[in-house]
């Protein structure tokens, strides 16, 4: 009997079997892929077996194997069998870890040992080893979950295969298990006068990609994107124009093992481009020699800038008066004191609370006596005309 051949992974299989013919000689030929045929011998051992390598290296491939024995009575028995040499190691990769925001994440690569199974042992930074299998798909791929939880940390894996010749292929790898959300914080924009405002924010994900979506009050959305820096801060600033009012940010990161955090700020800042409403509704004269107009009632309490040129006493002089806005949106300079006949002008501005500046100028001669109220002197919104007279606070030199 020949035994099938072993060790087939190496250039010099053994040759074994069993024979009844103690002590006789068995006679080998062995011929290999490339045509080279050996021949030898070896003895029937007292337990029947026989067993030896074969001399020289063999070609890889097909081995043809003929055995012969004589016994005492000239009798010869004689059985052949073939085995294919495979000296090569089977093509084993293994994909980088997926899913690494997992405590069990995805051991996979690819194989061209079709069915052979695939040894894996795995070991977590507690030093926790899993050991486990899977096997090689039709198409040549393989991909198994970690059997229990890994903890988080630095996962290392170690894969190896066994082809049916005995040639065993492994490759290693390694990742981080993560499962810590990245930080991250938006920075609040506040009340501003830029309809292209500048997001800010921060984030531990350093050259983490921060993804943002800024929503307007018309529900017009635009996504952009940006970098965390190294300090931790990332900053962008939107490319097209938003609507007025409340301006909603959504922003989200992820890190490299998969972990997103997302974060939705409703009313981050408020848009508002617009200058305040402002009016002149009276010039001096010498009857009323003060400064009056309107502006829009929100502005209550907010400084408005007057600059006056006039004849004061005869001489041509500059004056620069400062106001607040009343509860209705009305100012008044109060009188200016020592008023003359003669040209005068006047420039008046207010800026609001979003840093919009409003500015609004006349010129005119001061009369005696106070002329029609002025109607056409607003700036930043609709005429405010006929607006009462309030304040009597003397304005000297």
């Amino acid at each position: 009997n020949l035994d099938a051949l072993s060790n087939l992974n190496s250039a010099k299989p053994i040759i074994s079997g069993t024979c009844d013919e103690i002590g006789a000689v068995i006679n080998i030929e062995v011929t290999d892929s490339d045509e080279v045929t050996q021949t030898f011998t070896t003895d029937v051992l007292p337990d029947g077996t026989f067993a030896i390598e074969l001399p020289a290296d063999a070609a890889e491939g097909l081995l043809s194997v003929d055995v012969s024995v004589l016994d005492s009575a000239g009798n010869v028995a004689s059985v052949s069998t073939t085995g294919l040499i495979d000296l090569t190691l089977p093509v084993l990769n293994l994909d980088a870890l997926s899913n690494l925001n997992s405590a069990t994440p995805t051991i996979s690569g690819t194989c061209d040992e079709i069915g052979a199974v695939i040894n894996i042992e795995v070991t977590d930074s507690d030093e926790v080893t899993q050991t486990f299998t899977t096997d090689v798909l039709p198409d040549g791929t393989f991909a198994i979950e970690l059997p229990a939880d890994g903890a988080e940390g630095l996962l290392s894996v170690d894969v190896s295969v066994l082809d049916s010749a005995g040639n065993v292929a492994t490759v290693s790898t390694s990742g981080l298990i993560d499962l810590t959300i990245p930080l991250l914080s938006l920075d609040n924009i506040g009340l501003i006068n830029d309809a292209t405002p500048t997001i800010s924010g921060t984030s531990d994900e350093i050259g983490g990609t921060v993804t943002l979506t800024a929503i307007d009050a018309e529900g017009d959305e635009q996504t952009l994107s940006t970098t965390v820096q190294s300090d931790g801060t990332f900053t962008t600033e939107i490319p097209l124009d938003v609507a007025e009012g409340l301006l909603d940010i959504e922003a989200s990161v992820i890190d490299l093992a998969g972990n997103i955090n997302t974060l939705i700020e409703t009313g981050v800042g408020t848009i508002d481009t617009l200058a305040p409403n402002l009016s002149i509704s009276h010039l001096p004269s010498l009857a009323d020699p003060s400064i009056q107009g309107a502006t829009d009632p929100e502005m209550a309490g907010r400084s408005i800038q007057v600059d006056v040129t006039a004849d004061i006493l005869g001489i041509e002089t500059s004056l620069s008066i400062s106001t607040n806005v009343l509860v209705d949106g009305s100012w008044s300079t109060g009188p200016i004191a020592n008023l003359s006949l003669g040209p005068i002008g006047v420039s008046v501005s207010i800026t609001d609370e979003a840093g919009n500046i409003a500015t609004v100028s006349e010129s005119s001669s001061v009369s005696t006596t106070d002329s029609a109220p002025l109607t056409d002197t607003t700036a930043g919104g609709d005429s405010l005309a006929n607006v009462s007279i309030t304040g009597n606070n003397l304005i000297d030199i």
